[in-house]
């Protein structure tokens, strides 16, 4: 797996052109990524992160049901970041995990 770092991901967004699509996924993913209440490198990082801290693999459906039971006072930050990270998912289809996003999505904008 690649590495997707965040720096280079923000240049290439200010610097190339990328479809619709991917240049949406692209931002949301950054957006995603600075909400979250730790420093990230990359979205292998992230994805890491967000892994650890729901339990489960990156799903929909998982992040989701994360989502429903989330104490917002203690987990803001990891809240507000998941709730954007779940606009990605529309995006593909359905079952998807983050990892295979961020797979995809690589090879899609060959960063």
């Amino acid at each position: 797996m690649i590495k997707l770092f965040i720096s280079d991901i923000e240049e290439l967004l200010e610097k190339r052109h990328f479809s619709d699509n991917i240049k949406k996924v692209l931002e949301i993913l950054l957006l995603a990524v600075n909400d979250w209440s730790n420093a990230v490198d990359s979205f292998n990082d992230y994805e890491l992160e967000v892994q650890n801290f729901i339990k489960d693999t990156t799903t929909k459906n998982h992040i989701e049901k994360v989502l429903c039971d989330i104490d917002f006072s203690k987990y803001a930050w990891q809240a507000e970041s998941l709730s954007e990270l779940l606009e990605v998912y529309d995006y593909f289809e359905n079952g998807i995990s983050l990892k295979e996003i961020i797979n995809q999505t690589h090879r899609l904008a060959q960063v």
